[in-house]
């Protein structure tokens, strides 16, 4: 059922990585049967997507600099005060990789938003932008409140990996295998 709703909930505007793969092929390979796919009869092909990113969760994916490669696309963006455009690099995981994330955040999004809330709205928080949103317009609308804005260069790196591998071992043990495995190899 899992693998159902993540494969249905794939955009189909998803940009593919170096591979050229794209979640509309991943979908249309798919598309027979994920009407066939049931938890007490899966097909022959759901089983082996589920045994694909089961082995990717624990961490037993062989070749994890492949298939953590990326595509990098330079993203223009206008500089109001130099009056010049500067380009901002984008990497682009492979959507096989991306559907990876995708599946461990349908199995374990809302254990672990329920966990972290209310710190944060993104994680297993329906509509949690939405909740943000109107919770910064409420703070906005008293002259006595100050809302900051922070853009920190280089923000993915600027935390430290065992942070997060802290964050994990409290929140959510289970990913640990998959993020040593995505972060254990220097990627292309």
């Amino acid at each position: 059922t899992t693998l159902n709703t993540t494969i249905r909930r794939l955009k189909r505007d998803g940009a593919p990585g170096f591979d050229g793969w794209t979640f509309q092929l991943i979908r249309q390979l798919f598309e027979q049967d994920m009407a066939l796919i049931n938890d007490d009869e899966p097909s022959e092909d759901a089983v082996l997507l589920i045994a694909f990113i089961t082995h990717a969760l624990a961490g037993r994916m062989p070749f994890s600099s492949l298939w953590n490669t990326s595509r990098m696309v330079l993203i223009p963006e206008w500089q109001p005060q130099k009056k010049t455009w500067k380009h901002r690099p984008l990497a682009i995981g492979t959507a096989w990789y991306r559907l990876i994330g995708k599946a461990a955040l349908a199995m374990l999004g809302d254990s672990v938003g329920r966990k972290l809330a209310p710190c944060q709205l993104a994680v297993g928080i329906p509509d949690g932008i939405s909740v943000g949103a109107k919770l910064l317009q409420h703070v906005r609308e008293d002259p006595d409140n100050a809302i900051l804005s922070l853009d920190i260069s280089n923000a993915f790196n600027s935390l430290r990996r065992n942070c997060t591998l802290e964050g994990l071992r409290e929140h959510a043990p289970s990913l640990i295998p998959f993020y040593k495995w995505s972060y254990s190899n220097p990627t292309q």
